[in-house]
């Protein structure tokens, strides 16, 4: 078993989101990246995205199998508000793009951690101070 982090930037209605073309157990699959240290997080994602983040918090976690790898992750998912800065692509090398999406229209296919915290019923807004619209 593996323990890793994703994380969700929330501004409003939107999240950020990535697509990984490098290094991941599902090559061009929509996934979130991985938060490595919580403490550095800020400024990991000014390197990565080019943005501030704020009330940065943990969220849910979701257990996922990768039956055809053989692998077994614990995904711990970490919550941020988007604070300012545009969105850049400073790590082109590793994946292809990053942009504003809408939690109720995802890109597809989705990485397992998301297709799993969609099923357990997660909503990034729950653990968010921004209120969700009806």
């Amino acid at each position: 078993m593996f323990l890793r982090m994703g994380k969700f930037f929330l501004d409003r209605e939107k999240i950020l989101d990535t697509v990984l073309v490098v290094g991941a157990c599902q090559a061009d699959i929509w996934s979130l990246t991985k938060v490595l240290n919580l403490a550095q997080r800020e400024r990991e994602v000014m390197e990565e995205v080019g943005i501030k983040i704020k009330n940065i918090r943990l969220g849910p976690y979701t257990n996922d199998i990768f039956s055809k790898d053989n692998k077994h992750y614990i995904t711990l998912f970490v919550m941020s508000d988007y604070d300012s800065g545009d969105v850049r692509n400073m790590e082109p090398e590793k994946l292809e793009e990053w942009r504003w999406v809408d939690w109720d229209d995802l890109p597809k296919p989705l990485f397992v951690p998301i297709q799993n915290f969609i099923q357990d019923g997660h909503d990034p807004f729950g653990f968010s101070k921004i209120e969700r619209k009806n």
